[in-house]
């Protein structure tokens, strides 16, 4: 076997025909691209061979990992990972050779070679392996001292990659197959113990002059190099196993970054998350952030509706929801099998969009094509009438890799926890992927949702904020009926192009018709609540909207050398317009009843069937803005986050005769500004400052608009990955000044009053996500608040806590994989859940709820790697309590009693 002696002095002399025989190959290689330059040549001849030496005396050393049994295959990463290129060779320093990245990630050219003694494959019998899922590069090292494989691979192609890891019992040959699945490199034996790593689909080949070697000098089979005009580093974005994420989208920066590095508070909800706590709804994903409160879901209005640091989202303002960084302004209840996972990105993020809140908004990464073909599909039932079906499938065309599809659909029937509730909806996203070689990629995505039920308008509690006793009922009719209907598609585009440069369009369109009838129980006000007679009213509404909304952007990237270190800069503008048309009744008074006979089921008045007339509106916006950020790095270490927006808004409207009946126009400059500074090795402190821009959409009496909301920022805090980056944890300290919110009518809380109303939200955040051991995951999320209303046209405001804004709220859960302890595949978790006292709505701040803690527990016993089996019993003790608060007098959403759920799932 070829040696490599390297002295004190750290001069390495090669005594082996096979890497003189490598040098040449290079040599060759070199020559027919560059033949005109032999200074060239030749420096490129000893940047390699240095490389490879010094490469071969620093060996990357693996960390050891307790193992973990093996899980079923998951699917494969959003997008279609890094891809590396190699840098140009000259004979002057290239400002880039330090930049793919920064400081520590830094690698030579051709990375350290792993040689370690060689076996007869053929020979070897299965062995067992015990390799977790994580970084490649320290589970390559892992499998090959196990297997006394020698692996040679350039190290910037293990740089930045995933594997699923390894458990069970493998040849090597099959154990090293399973380890690169869904990394995108393969593996090619040379001969019986030396093995060469490529990207897939790359085949090397021996370099020339070495197929005559001597069994002495075993040939050593060489990478192809390829050598470019152009440095690129690229970052993809994750989807984990496990509860830890470490990069965000592009709906922070227009381009993927690290999470550890951003100086702001990005949270992301991952799909083993979902899945363990068997979220079917949005809400109750983002139960694991810090910052989230949940608040009533205003039946046929909007759904998905949430508390974030204390701002409520505004139900009637598009863009606190948004699909792949894009707004709609549309109705329809995201369901979190259609996501790759959700991110919540918090503070003033306005330089993201025009539209945003004070206190962030949620994104949703719809799940896109793949490179691989694979089949999950659920079927689960539970208490209450729950049973639920999903099917996510991928495939690539054979005959034209280049297209790829998926298909996703949902089935999901709500428990019926309450009398006269729950729906039934079919989600359907289809997509179609076309990638071609010269970095050119083409995805459309269509999502469309139908929902048929009875949905849940409200409850009123009793006047101390509590569920009154006896009441088990929704107090709703059973004539009641909600219909939504959505549909909607998205198309992005992208080319990559030299020096780094990346062009980016996308487009989306949505429309909704929905339309609900309710009769309800209702306290009308001074009464507040149901008293201990037990009366309460009932009314009739209806409604009728539809929503159609478009929204695109076109940005530019582009990354460079920054100081000798990796950045990134993107400008583009982005453009959205939105129409909606809403009929609406008054409230008629049906009659009374009573919680000891809550029997609602009245007759609608006459021709309350038929489309409500008494109110009309339509009302439009049209977003334009225009934007510039970077992120970047000046010292090593040190990024520096820069962001700055001009936004333009127009609202408008209409009557039904058509004429314009007001309108509104404003612009402002957000501008947004953070820097992050390593400590020491996975330690960072941040500190930023940002600006809000939002519109106001709700009406006051008169039928004017009120004018945008303006906020000021502030942040502080800290990312630790400890543990050799298994766990992040995060906290911060951030206050908000908003002002011009908008004050509910307490005579009528459809309507508002004039502004003029300002708000002072200040807190602190914390976050642990990821793996304390191996064989722990764990989710905690605390959150303190401290919530005031600084002015207000009501006097009796001033001074007041916000709405739905508890001062303490604790999310922790966790799972442990009990596979070596008592059987293969078990996995047991729990969840525990504390929300404090909360507000109602302003107006009736004196109207408190009180806190509630409710504990879940899950098993998941997945046996084979295509079979899990799962069961989940949630609100252990039976907890009663108000989930999602509005007032005393009606419209609160009682939390679920205890129930369980059972699901199985198959993945092909």
């Amino acid at each position: 076997m070829s040696r490599i002696r390297v002295k004190r002095d750290r001069k390495p002399k090669i005594e082996s025909t096979a890497i003189e025989r490598i040098c040449a190959a290079l040599l060759q290689q070199e020559a027919a691209e560059v033949r005109s330059s032999r200074v060239r040549l030749l420096w490129g001849l000893l940047v390699g061979v240095s490389s490879l030496a010094l490469g071969l005396y620093h060996p990357a050393m693996a960390q050891d990992e307790p193992g973990r049994d093996r899980q079923p295959p998951r699917e494969p990463e959003r997008g279609f990972g890094p891809w590396n290129k190699f840098p140009a060779i000259k004979p002057e320093p290239d400002p880039l050779d330090n930049a793919l990245w920064p400081d520590h990630r830094r690698r030579n050219l051709m990375g350290p070679a792993r040689l370690m003694a060689q076996q007869d494959i053929s020979a070897t019998p299965k062995q067992h392996f015990e390799i977790p899922p994580g970084e490649l590069r320290p589970a390559l090292s892992a499998f090959s001292r196990q297997t006394d494989l020698q692996l040679l691979y350039l190290s910037e192609l293990a740089d930045g990659r995933t594997t699923q890891g390894l458990q069970g019992d493998y040849t090597p040959e099959e154990g090293l197959k399973g380890l690169l699945a869904g990394t995108g490199l393969a593996a090619f034996f040379s001969d019986a113990g030396t093995v060469t790593l490529q990207l897939a689909g790359v085949q090397g080949a021996v370099a020339p002059g070495m197929a005559q070697a001597s069994e002495e000098t075993k040939p050593v089979k060489v990478p192809e190099v390829v050598v470019k005009e152009k440095k690129e580093f690229a970052l993809a974005v994750d989807s984990p196993d496990g509860y830890k994420a470490d990069v965000s989208s592009e709906a922070v920066l227009r381009f993927p970054a690290p999470i550890q590095e951003l100086p702001m508070s990005v949270s992301v909800v991952s799909k083993d998350s979902i899945r363990e706590r068997r979220a079917v709804t949005q809400n109750e994903a983002l139960e694991a952030v810090a910052g989230f409160a949940k608040t009533n879901q205003t039946a046929g209005l909007s759904a998905d509706d949430y508390v974030l640091r204390g701002f409520q989202a505004e139900v009637r303002s598009p863009g606190y929801n948004r699909d792949n960084g894009l707004s709609a302004f549309n109705n329809y209840v995201g369901d979190p099998t259609l996501y790759e996972r959700i991110e919540v990105i918090k503070g003033p993020a306005s330089f993201t969009s025009g539209l945003v809140a004070a206190g962030g908004f949620v994104n949703r990464l719809l799940k896109a094509p793949q490179k691989d073909n694979f089949v999950v599909a659920e079927a689960g039932a539970g208490s209450y009438g729950h049973y639920r079906t999903t099917l996510d499938a991928n495939g690539v065309m054979p005959t034209i890799p280049q297209l790829s599809g998926r298909f996703v659909f949902t089935q999901n029937n709500d428990p019926e926890f309450f009398r006269n509730t729950g729906n039934q909806r079919f989600s359907f996203l289809p997509s179609v992927r076309f990638a071609t070689e010269n970095d050119f990629t083409l995805t459309v995505t269509g999502n469309v949702q139908h929902l048929r039920g009875k949905g849940n308008y409200g409850t009123p509690t009793n006047t101390e904020g509590r569920i009154p006793a006896g009441i088990e009922d929704s107090l709703l009719g059973n004539g009641n009926s909600l219909k939504i209907d959505y549909q909607s598609v998205h198309v992005e585009a992208e080319k990559k192009f030299a020096q780094g440069f990346r062009l980016k369009v996308k487009g989306q369109y949505s429309h909704d018709d929905s339309s609900y009838r309710y009769n309800f129980g209702y306290v009308y006000p001074p009464i507040s609540g149901i008293g201990p007679d037990g009366n309460f009213s009932i009314y009739a509404y209806g409604r009728d909207f539809k929503r159609e909304s478009f929204a695109g952007e076109v940005n530019l990237t582009k990354e460079f050398s920054f100081f000798g270190n990796i950045s990134s800069v993107a400008a583009g503008m982005d453009y959205s317009i939105g129409r909606q048309l809403a009929y609406r009744t008054a409230f008629p008074f049906l009659g009374t009843g009573n919680i000891a006979s809550p029997d609602n089921n009245l007759a609608f008045p006459p021709g309350f069937t038929d489309p409500a007339t008494n109110f009309f509106r339509d009302a439009r916006y049209y977003q334009t803005g225009v934007f510039l950020q970077g992120l970047l790095r000046p010292f090593a270490g040190t990024t520096l986050m820069v962001a700055l927006r001009q936004n333009f808004i127009t609202q408008a409207n209409f009557a039904a005769s058509g004429n314009r009946t007001s309108g509104l126009n404003d612009s402002a400059l957000t501008p947004q500004i953070g820097i992050s500074q390593r400590i020491v090795e996975g330690l960072n402190v941040y500190a930023s400052y940002g600006e809000s821009f939002q519109p106001n959409f709700g009406l006051v009496k008169s039928g004017e608009l009120l004018d945008p909301m303006t906020g000021k920022t502030v942040e502080v805090g800290s990312k630790w990955e400890p543990l050799g980056g298994r766990v992040r944890l995060t906290a911060a300290l951030f206050r908000t000044e908003l002002d011009n919110v908008a004050t509910p009518d307490p005579a009528s809380p459809a309507f508002f009053v004039i502004g003029g109303q300002s708000q002072r939200n200040q807190g602190f955040e914390f976050e642990a996500r990821g793996a304390l051991i191996p064989k722990l995951e764990v989710n905690l999320a605390y959150t303190y608040l401290d919530t005031k209303f600084t002015a207000s046209n009501d006097p009796d405001i001033v001074g007041t806590r916000a709405f739905n804004a508890p001062t303490h709220t604790v999310s922790a859960f966790g799972s442990y994989d009990f596979s070596e302890l008592l059987t293969k595949g078990l996995k047991l978790g729990a969840v525990v859940y504390y929300r404090g006292e909360v507000s109602a709505i302003p107006g009736f701040a004196n109207q408190t709820y009180p806190g509630y803690t409710r504990a879940d527990l899950f098993a998941i016993y997945a046996p084979l790697k295509w079979l899990s089996l799962q069961l989940n019993l949630n609100n252990l003790f039976d907890a009663r309590y108000v989930e999602g608060p509005f007032y005393y007098s009606g419209f609160n959403h009682f939390g679920p009693p205890r129930h369980v759920i059972g699901m199985l799932r198959l993945t092909f």
